[in-house]
């Protein structure tokens, strides 16, 4: 691939030498952005972690059971102006002994409560039982966009002991007062959130 090299401002102020390392920059550092070299800084349009600064620099974990154990919410950081997001979780269990689903609550800005959390995996049994986990992926679309409908579209997949669910779906949530979505959160019907990554992601987009 090709290097991503930091053009310093020392080398671009007034009277600064053209050298050869400067134009070299110039001529390859698009196409490392392109290619999503590290060192280079993330494509805005493009998915990336939420806490990429460049690319290889951050991992947009925002739970981790290895290491956060075992938790009754993950909460999203507060989303950026200009962005949409995603939610995808990985291998996640939970620890009630019946079945429960893996649900997605929205934070209304202006009343600053979250919404009704709505199911985004079909049930399946918990790891006090071992009998599944859940694999899914939410999308929040514009969520700065002050409106009455909150919405998000998510698709999941259960694997138990019959084999594998798989759903897609969206949800549409009218609220009585216009506002926009500032962060969201990831729960299970009952129990904790056991097993299992979640990650945070976005893209820029344009109004």
């Amino acid at each position: 691939m090709t290097t991503y090299t930091t053009i310093t401002n020392g080398q671009v102020d007034l009277d600064s030498p053209v050298t050869q390392t400067l134009m070299t920059a110039l001529r390859d550092n698009p196409l490392a952005i392109a290619e999503q070299t590290s060192g280079a800084p993330p494509v805005g349009g493009v998915w990336h972690f939420y806490n990429e600064t460049t690319f290889g620099a951050g991992d947009g974990v925002i739970w981790d059971f290895a290491t956060d154990g075992v938790v009754a919410s993950v909460e999203t950081p507060t989303f950026t102006t200009g962005y949409e997001y995603r939610i995808i979780g990985t291998g996640v269990d939970h620890n009630d002994g019946g079945t429960q689903t893996i649900q997605c609550a929205l934070f209304q800005a202006t009343s600053a409560s979250y919404t009704t959390g709505e199911n985004v995996t079909a049930g399946f049994g918990g790891s006090s039982n071992a009998s599944g986990f859940a694999d899914f992926d939410v999308l929040i679309p514009y969520p700065e966009n002050i409106k009455n409908l909150l919405s998000m579209r998510f698709t999941s997949w259960v694997y138990n002991s019959a084999g594998a669910t798989e759903q897609d779906a969206a949800a549409a949530i009218y609220t009585a007062t216009a506002q926009a979505v500032s962060k969201a959160r990831i729960t299970a019907t009952a129990g904790s959130l056991s097993a299992g990554t979640i990650y945070l992601l976005r893209r820029r987009v344009s109004f």
